[in-house]
């Protein structure tokens, strides 16, 4: 039997209570658990954009990198105005307009919609209920968050490792700062690298 929003959210208070402080490094942080809970982990992405669809590995690292900018400056301009409900809805509600344009094609973008329609509602009331603190807590702590993307707190190390395979690392004047700052802009060679090695880097 589901739980009811309001055991949810109670829980959530146990858990998480005032969460964490909404800095740049949490907010990023976050991002990920989002674009993984409301677009990565779906039919939409897994099943029409990536294993039926057009996207090779290399294309989905670089576009879940790219959906987890988007979901980083919609959660920065939702904790700006987190007293101010409708406007987080709004902000919200844009995220996922935007992650449904990222989809190759109408049939993945209507998936997305079917699956996610009450996401930005459901992060508004969480909101509203336990404050934005705790939803970041609860961003970067279920259990599909992605520990190994951009934005994750472990992210620096395992570009580090990366790095040390210098004899083979394609294009490396460019390859740290675009997995760091940007790993949306990698070259194709890069991104098939970084997929290729990424049992091999731990």
């Amino acid at each position: 039997m589901s739980m009811s929003i309001e055991r949810i959210m109670e829980f959530a208070r146990q858990q998480w209570g005032d969460g964490l402080e909404p800095s740049p490094t949490t907010i990023h942080a976050a991002a990920g658990g989002l674009v993984s809970t409301w677009y990565r982990n779906t039919n939409a992405v897994e099943t029409f954009a990536h294993a039926e669809g057009p996207w090779s590995d290399a294309d989905m690292l670089r576009i879940n990198a790219r959906a987890t900018e988007l979901a980083r400056r919609a959660i920065a301009d939702v904790v700006a105005s987190a007293d101010d409900l409708d406007a987080v809805e709004d902000v919200l509600d844009g995220l996922l307009d935007d992650l449904v344009a990222i989809l190759p094609n109408e049939q993945a973008k209507a998936e997305l919609r079917s699956e996610k329609p009450g996401a930005p509602g459901l992060a508004t009331d969480w909101i509203a209920a336990n404050g934005v603190g705790n939803w970041l807590a609860f961003l970067t702590n279920g259990f599909l968050y992605p520990s190994a993307w951009w934005g994750a707190p472990g992210y620096a190390e395992i570009v580090d490792r990366y790095c040390e395979l210098d004899q083979l690392l394609p294009e490396p004047a460019t390859f740290r700062d675009r997995m760091l700052s940007a790993p949306w802009d990698l070259s194709d060679e890069q991104a098939e690298f970084v997929c290729r090695h990424r049992h091999d880097v731990r």
